[in-house]
């Protein structure tokens, strides 16, 4: 008999467990397709398609916007919605720091954290860099930003996998990420310099240009 309750147990359990790891992503999912759904109603499937791909096409902003809100979705499932269920979700607080393993087995997740959220400060910064950083685009401000919006992200993520025990909290994914967000601002801060020195060189041109054509 005890057998069997166990067999039932672990049936129980390994249903439950399958049914409940993908449960937000699903949430998140059904969210959105009544959303679309409410729209579509209204209006109608193929002119809720037509705007959209009419708003892809036409509107910097909204491309923009879809982009970080795809790379967005992607760090999401990655760090939280396909993660497995875990009994103790402070198991391994402190988290992996060494690149290296103790037997010298290389330690990728460590560079997969910093490479992480590189792309999300860079597509954040290029979506909307107006309300995020304003006029003030310098690099002291541009890496504040970055560690400040990376560090709580990436907080925020560790936060939901502990309350919803998918995953453990690691305070080494909150530095590696955080790391990688100062990263991704240099490389915005870079590029933005990059593109007003050309920009700067492509005006003054013109002006020579005009200027020679006086003559």
């Amino acid at each position: 008999m005890s057998r069997i309750l166990d067999i039932v147990k672990k049936i129980l359990t390994d249903v439950l467990t399958s049914v409940y790891e993908p449960f937000w992503f699903a949430v998140i999912l059904a969210v959105l397709f009544m959303a679309v759904w409410n729209s579509a109603h209204k209006s109608g499937w193929k002119e809720v398609v037509l705007e959209w791909i009419g708003n892809f096409r036409r509107d910097q902003v909204f491309r923009r916007t879809f982009f970080l809100a795809l790379y967005t979705a992607l760090v999401l499932f990655r760090t939280l919605l396909n993660r497995t269920v875990w009994e103790n979700p402070l198991s391994d607080v402190l988290g992996n720091w060494h690149i290296f393993r103790e037997n010298g087995e290389f330690n990728a997740e460590p560079l997969e954290n910093v490479l992480l959220f590189i792309p999300f400060i860079l597509l954040l910064f290029w979506a909307e860099s107006g309300k995020v950083l304003g006029e003030k685009k310098g690099f002291l401000s541009v890496a504040g930003r970055s560690i400040g919006i990376a560090a709580c992200f990436s907080l925020g993520i560790e936060s939901a996998q502990l309350l919803l025990r998918l995953g453990t909290f690691q305070l080494s994914d909150i530095c590696y990420n955080t790391l990688g967000g100062l990263i991704g601002g240099g490389i915005y801060w870079a590029g933005n310099k990059v593109i007003e020195s050309f920009r700067e060189w492509k005006r003054i041109r013109e002006e020579e240009e005009n200027s020679d054509s006086w003559f």
